[in-house]
């Protein structure tokens, strides 16, 4: 059996792409997380803090391919600096041919000049530069099973209000859903087809926030008015409580970089990987 290894593993992709590979039942999967899971069959979880990840050499090396999905959007600069790119690289000295790398990148480059933005573009460059077989996705908003983030967070809001604040309604998006990418992953794989290149993974096409509210509304069946609020009086309000409420709780990365940028075009990834793109009116009722 080919040995994957996972080094994020309790990531909402992480086990999207583990539920896609325990059903061909052709792969020896390993993870690497920070909680502790039960093993079961073909799939075996280490914990670890991250600290000493010189005593997973031998599995690191030993694998055939390798999921690297270890990222934190929001965060200081010093954090994004040691989860994104620190540990990136006490990892990537242990990786060896003939291992093929497929990388968790973000979009966010793309429109973004931050810190996480580049933390991701100096992995992409890093890879680029080793002589290892790899590819990295740049997905967009991700949704969809085991989601704890992103549309989970917006959802869980909008429950509690009597009304539902549409932020930034005229603000465009593109989620893409997340069982859409484990099979792009999974063609990789099986195809062993890596173009040492980034690929955009995206959904089909753009709608602005209102429609995503909207949708949110009639998933949860909600009577509840939806109320649009400008993008710059929501930014100021988070600003503002960022001085006293933990990033993490607010969203703020998510709001504070909401940014215009032309659609996004996933036409490379549907060539190279005949990836699909569920809309997000079909995936929304899977989820």
């Amino acid at each position: 059996m080919k040995k994957i290894l996972i080094i994020g593993g309790n990531a909402s992709i992480a086990k999207n792409l583990i539920d896609k590979l325990l059903q061909q039942n052709e792969y020896e999967i390993h993870t690497l997380q920070r909680v502790q899971v039960q093993n079961s069959k073909n799939i075996y979880h280490h914990q670890t803090d991250y600290k000493n990840i010189d005593q997973y050499k031998e599995l690191i090396q030993e694998s055939d391919y390798i999921f690297y999905c270890i990222g934190i959007t929001n965060g200081t600069e010093k954090e994004i600096q040691s989860i994104n790119i620190e540990l990136f690289d006490r990892f990537l000295k242990y990786f060896k041919q003939p291992t093929k790398i497929i990388f968790m990148s973000s979009a966010s480059p793309m429109y973004n000049n931050n810190s996480y933005a580049k933390s991701k573009l100096y992995a992409e460059e890093k890879l680029k530069d080793s002589n290892l077989n790899f590819i990295a996705l740049r997905p967009s908003v991700m949704y969809g099973p085991y989601d704890r983030n992103n549309l989970v967070k917006i959802s869980n809001f909008i429950k509690k209000l009597p009304l539902i604040p549409v932020v930034a309604p005229k603000h465009k998006i593109q989620p893409v859903f997340m069982p859409d990418i484990a099979d792009l992953i999974l063609t990789a794989i099986t195809e062993n087809k890596f173009t040492n290149r980034e690929y955009i993974i995206s959904g089909p096409k753009q709608f602005d926030m209102y429609k995503l509210f909207t949708l949110l509304k009639m998933k949860f069946k909600l009577k509840r008015p939806l109320i649009p609020v400008p993008l710059i009086l929501v930014q100021t309000v988070v600003r503002f409580l960022n001085i006293f409420i933990p990033a993490k709780y607010l969203l703020a990365y998510q709001v504070l970089n909401i940014k215009i940028h032309p659609p996004f075009d996933s036409s490379d990834a549907i060539k190279d990987f005949n990836f699909k793109q569920t809309p997000f009116e079909v995936g929304i009722l899977k989820d």
